[in-house]
């Protein structure tokens, strides 16, 4: 079953990637005009993300499929985002800073979910 410790690196990353892809879709819808639930439902979704994505990358690690600063690195990028995008102790900033937050955002999960897909790659000989 993809997505799990016991893939190593021949099963494809979905559990990662999929939220990674579904966040950073979010997080780029939030810089147009959207409804106020809207927003409290990208807080949600990112912040379950992040902790979701964090968790993988963690297992990930200890399964010593990933290399240990990757997972390191995603482990503190996923922890800001999900402390940021926080639905239950929600923090408040102008709309200008929001935007400026969407979009490192954004470009965290494209990141971590491309480099994720990089990293897989080359275990599928005539992929590319």
């Amino acid at each position: 079953m993809p997505g799990n410790e016991s893939d190593q690196r021949s099963g494809f990353p979905w559990a990662i990637v999929l939220p990674c892809a579904l966040s950073a879709a979010l997080c780029f819808l939030a810089l147009g005009p959207q409804p106020y639930n809207f927003y409290r439902v990208l807080r949600l979704v990112v912040c379950v993300s992040a902790l979701w994505c964090g968790y993988r990358l963690w297992a990930m690690g200890e399964a010593r499929t990933l290399h240990s600063a990757f997972v390191g690195v995603g482990l503190v990028g996923f922890a800001i985002t999900a402390l940021l995008f926080n639905p239950l102790l929600p923090l408040h900033f102008v709309r200008s800073t929001w935007a400026v937050l969407d979009v490192m955002t954004g470009a965290w999960f494209i990141a971590v979910g491309g480099a994720l897909l990089l990293w897989w790659l080359p275990t599928k000989k005539g992929v590319l």
